[in-house]
């Protein structure tokens, strides 16, 4: 069942990026890229929360996850497409450097991660940052998607706000602090800066 659940996420991100290919706006690049680091992100949120769970066999699982994420985050903004926008126009734009600074803060959140094991203090804490951290890579990752959803990109946009509105609002209803804590806020306030750069290109 685990397995499968697993293949399920990696089917998912890669019909995402297999769509992006499609894309041809001049923008399409950076955009692809973002849709990247989202599907990574709700993959760690995943595997994080399979590291939470107190049955050896499913540690692995979840460190598979979140290798899984590593690469993908890695393949996102280092790779040969990532080289040749720094050549070009975008090379130092304002979204380009947003999309480095949401992978940066991604890839500390991953060392953490990383380090998760099932007897960590606080655990059902963790896995509600975890969750909330899933609920806005989606919604920021709906909220891309829905600039190319023709008739359904209201529809879209109307529920991915309400997903990035979710995760931000039961954030601060989850108690306690720290670099994991501080590191998950972060993340949900950057991916739901999406809402605003999306309603002004609408």
């Amino acid at each position: 069942m685990k397995k499968q659940f697993t293949m399920m996420l990696l089917s998912i991100c890669m019909l995402t990026l297999a769509g992006c290919d499609n894309v041809q706006k001049p923008e399409a690049d950076i955009h692809n890229v973002r849709l990247m680091v989202d599907q990574a992100l709700i993959i760690a949120a995943h595997g994080a929360n399979l590291k939470l769970e107190i049955k050896p066999e499913i540690t692995p699982q979840g460190q598979a996850l979140l290798s899984e994420a590593s690469s993908l985050l890695r393949r996102a903004l280092s790779g040969p497409e990532m080289a040749m926008m720094h050549k070009g126009e975008n090379g130092m734009s304002a979204e380009m450097k947003r999309t480095h600074d949401l992978g940066n803060a991604a890839f500390d959140l991953l060392g953490l991660m990383m380090a998760l094991t099932p007897n960590a203090v606080n655990a059902q804490r963790l896995r509600q940052l975890n969750e909330r951290l899933a609920i806005a890579a989606a919604g920021s990752s709906m909220l891309l998607q829905a600039e190319s959803a023709g008739d359904f990109q209201p529809a879209m946009q109307k529920h991915a706000r309400k997903l990035l509105q979710q995760a931000k609002l039961s954030f601060t209803d989850i108690k306690g602090k720290g670099a994991y804590s501080t590191l998950v806020g972060h993340l949900i306030e950057m991916l739901g800066k999406n809402v605003n750069q999306t309603a002004d290109k609408s």
